[in-house]
């Protein structure tokens, strides 16, 4: 048990060596030397695609920012095959009167931990659902990690990953 608590903290240690590593090579501040004219466009292209135009917008204590994307409009109907999907809001099976209690009593206080936890309440309006703001600088560290991994990686390193 030991031994194992040992390597996942080394592990861990690795795992962020490579990110310093990454990050002191592409920079880690708003400054996008290393990255292309069209790849800044691109970037923005997506981020207007992925990030909806709110109906309210919460900033938590830790910095993000939660955008309350009204129901229909969210982002995982973007999918082809999820394009004309209808929102089923109540089930289409009847639950126990003891059971609803019991859902609704559980619920209530796994919100009330969420809301201790932030230090007051934030909730989406009814309609609407809570999603994370995807920021620039994540989808052009994002893009850079890609990149990194396809320099590093060749088909002798993958025949060596693959070869039992």
């Amino acid at each position: 048990m030991v031994y194992l608590r040992s390597s996942l903290v080394e592990i861990q240690m690795i795992l962020v060596l490579c990110n310093l590593s990454v990050l002191s090579k592409y920079g880690a501040g708003e400054n996008y030397t290393n990255v292309s004219e069209e790849e800044i466009i691109e970037i923005e292209k997506q981020l207007k695609i992925l990030n909806k135009p709110p109906i309210k917008t919460i900033i938590t204590k830790m910095g993000d920012t939660i955008d309350c994307i009204d129901i229909y409009k969210q982002p995982s109907f973007d999918h082809p095959l999820l394009k004309n999907h209808k929102i089923q809001m109540k089930p289409s099976y009847s639950i126990r009167k003891e059971n609803i209690r019991k859902i609704d009593s559980s619920a209530t206080k796994a919100s009330l931990e969420q809301i201790n936890e932030l230090g007051k309440e934030i909730m989406c309006p009814v309609g609407t659902v809570p999603i994370r703001r995807t920021t620039k600088r994540e989808l052009i560290f994002s893009n850079l990690l890609r990149k990194s991994k396809q320099n590093h990686t060749n088909d002798e390193t993958l025949r060596r990953m693959y070869h039992h």
